[in-house]
């Protein structure tokens, strides 16, 4: 909130947007949203919530949502393991924890189903993030513009990248798509 604003004004903003549950479907992360100047969130409900959100991992790694678009971008950060699709822009079908689906919240892992090519030969795919640390609004100048798939993107490989202190018996960043 910025401090020409009026906070029943972002109040109401913010009901309009998430309906009429809106203390129980999107609620602010203790100490920014509305009391601050950020819009953090603890918990995002996908079917209510519209924009483009930035969810922070405990690794380097960002996922970014497109929610009006229904898509996604996995952003590997350094260290991070890398496979098809990263910095692309793919069709989310779905995202779950072990609590429940359409629902991101800090502190959790989330599993993203995808369609990284919506009528066309490539396989679903899915992503299981590291636990979540953050759900950030993505500002228009932080949003990655992505990049077109190779051709032969489905068989990238993934490559888990380590540093020479790493133990050979750690196991992978990220999570993988589920394929042999």
């Amino acid at each position: 909130m910025r401090n020409d604003e009026n906070p029943a004004e972002v109040g109401q903003a913010h009901e309009r947007l998430l309906g009429s549950d809106a203390p129980r479907a999107l609620k602010p992360a203790r100490g920014s949203p509305l009391e601050g100047r950020g819009r953090s969130l603890e918990r995002l409900v996908l079917g209510s919530a519209t924009g483009v959100w930035k969810v922070s991992s405990a690794s380097a790694t960002r996922y970014f949502l497109d929610l009006d678009a229904g898509l996604l971008l996995r952003q590997p950060g350094e260290l991070s393991a890398t496979g098809p699709y990263d910095g692309v822009w793919v069709q989310l079908l779905n995202v779950s924890n072990l609590q429940e689906t359409g629902v991101i919240q800090v502190g959790l892992r989330h599993r993203y189903d995808l369609d990284p090519d919506p009528g066309g030969p490539a396989d679903f795919r899915w992503w299981v993030q590291r636990t979540a640390t953050g759900i950030d609004p993505a500002a228009p100048e932080d949003r990655p513009v992505g990049r077109a798939p190779d051709p032969d993107e489905d068989w990238h490989p993934y490559l888990h990248h380590r540093t020479e202190t790493s133990r050979p018996s750690t196991p992978p960043e990220e999570g993988a798509d589920g394929r042999a």
